[in-house]
């Protein structure tokens, strides 16, 4: 009867905390090895004081026992993230402010020191001050503080990992101790660097090497020492992968790659190495290829993969002194660049281009004002592909400098036919003198008529 008084006392001065629930578990315990001493003596058929002394607790150990297995386990809820991802575990109480209750979050199938995961004493948890949390979860578990008093005792876990897969249970601390809810965790890991995680076999940085031959650039990227097997690729800039040829060896579970391959389109490259066994991704730095220079032609009619087709040019809109021109490339694979240009090949002033890309082709549109009578082209460029193309259109402006030259001369014309005029009719006469110091010179003015010129005038006869 002390045994019974004592563990009655721990759980009636604590009944909410979760030592309570340990003292039921030591006193079913004790109350175990008394039932079983009790039967013995029952079996034996010895009715003495201590068998009867006895019978309190084995009814005791009866009714707990019976209370534990009449409670039914909530189901297993299903909950699948991917690694880094926070996670919500649901636990509730139900419609009732639990901030001076305690509630016990663990995980199950785990040894002792990994099973803590979180636990709230009257606003008391793990790390502030109550100790004895997995280090696993450490920094990485939080409550809703704001939500006890609506009964809400989930949990959130930050930045799951792989190790985090397994059963958790939410244990409401009371006589006996009860489960509100089990969840069954999922962290699906990702492909990432895990070199600095220490995953055996994890492949080192690969090594990526360039050399220009004749028939383009060479790329070799060298795996040294990866376990299990990886996947190895060259990629592009854009993620494509470029055809490669594969020689390795190996040593014992550990295995050398060697990827050799030749590009002929100028771009960034790097070399990508996958252990999906071990959710290990890790690459090599880019390099920048600059194939040996081809010439720059409209390579439409190759059947060039991506090469754009001939610019529309069209005039939106056109006045006396001004025009606005529009050219539009659509289907390009890579981005080509687009200008305008004078008939003189100057690259014009233009609009921030319109961009729109559609499954790695892009359809342009530049525009551009024009302000005097030239031809002008619109001109695409893919330099990757060596490909250029272009079409053109004719401006006419009305030009102010035209209408001062031909005023001018409108202005000289009349001028002459006036002196025309005056010379048929007589009334001015040409008169011309000889130099009398030069046998070649004349001079000539235009006079009117009769001129009291005292000179004498040579004969014109």
């Amino acid at each position: 009867m002390i045994l019974y008084r004592k563990c009655c006392c721990c759980c009636c001065s604590r009944m909410l905390q979760a030592k309570c629930c340990r003292c039921v578990i030591e006193t079913e315990k004790r109350a175990a090895v008394i039932f079983l001493t009790f039967v013995n003596a029952m079996f034996n058929l010895q009715t003495t004081s201590t068998t009867m002394e006895l019978l309190p607790l084995v009814c005791l150990y009866i009714l707990a026992w019976s209370a534990r297995t009449d409670q039914t386990d909530p189901p297993v809820t299903e909950i699948a993230v991917m690694e880094d991802d926070d996670v919500l575990l649901p636990c509730s109480f139900g419609a009732m402010d639990i901030t001076n209750m305690a509630f016990d979050w663990k995980k199950e199938n785990v040894t002792y020191n990994k099973r803590e995961v979180f636990l709230y004493e009257s606003g008391n948890i793990y790390g502030s001050p109550l100790t004895g949390q997995a280090e696993q979860f450490k920094g990485r578990v939080f409550h809703f503080p704001d939500q006890l008093t609506s009964g809400n005792a989930s949990i959130q876990i930050k930045t799951t990992k792989v190790d985090d897969s397994g059963t958790y249970t939410c244990i409401k601390a009371s006589t006996p101790p009860t489960t509100l809810s089990r969840v069954q965790l999922t962290v699906e890991c990702v492909l990432k660097d895990r070199t600095k995680e220490n995953v055996k076999g994890a492949c080192p940085k690969p090594i990526l090497e360039s050399r220009k031959t004749d028939d383009g650039v060479l790329l070799q990227c060298d795996v040294l020492g990866a376990s299990p097997q990886p996947e190895v690729e060259i990629q592009g800039s854009d993620g494509s992968r470029v055809d490669a040829k594969e020689h390795q060896n190996s040593n014992g579970d550990h295995h050398n790659i060697i990827l050799i391959a030749t590009v002929t389109m100028e771009g960034n490259y790097r070399c990508v190495v996958k252990q999906p066994e071990i959710c290990h991704e890790i690459s090599s730095n880019y390099i920048w290829v600059n194939p040996p220079d081809g010439d720059l032609k409209d390579r439409t009619g190759e059947n060039t993969p991506g090469a754009a087709k001939k610019p529309y040019v069209t005039t939106l809109d056109e006045t006396k002194d001004r025009a606005l021109l529009e050219c539009e490339v659509h289907g390009a694979s890579p981005k080509p660049n687009v200008t305008w240009q004078d008939s003189a090949g100057n690259i014009l002033p233009a609009e921030e281009p319109q961009i729109t890309k559609r499954e790695n082709r892009y359809d342009i549109i530049l525009q551009t004002t024009v302000t005097k009578t030239d031809r002008y082209r619109c001109v695409a460029t893919q330099e990757e592909i060596k490909h250029q193309t272009y079409s053109e259109t004719h401006i006419q402006m009305d030009d102010p400098t035209g209408w001062i030259v031909g005023a001018f001369f409108c202005v000289l014309f009349v001028v002459a036919v006036v002196l025309l005029v005056l010379v048929c009719t007589g009334l001015i006469k040409p008169k011309c003198y000889k130099d009398s110091q030069s046998t070649t010179s004349l001079s000539c003015d235009l006079v009117r008529h009769p001129d009291p010129d005292p000179k004498e005038p040579l004969n014109a006869k």
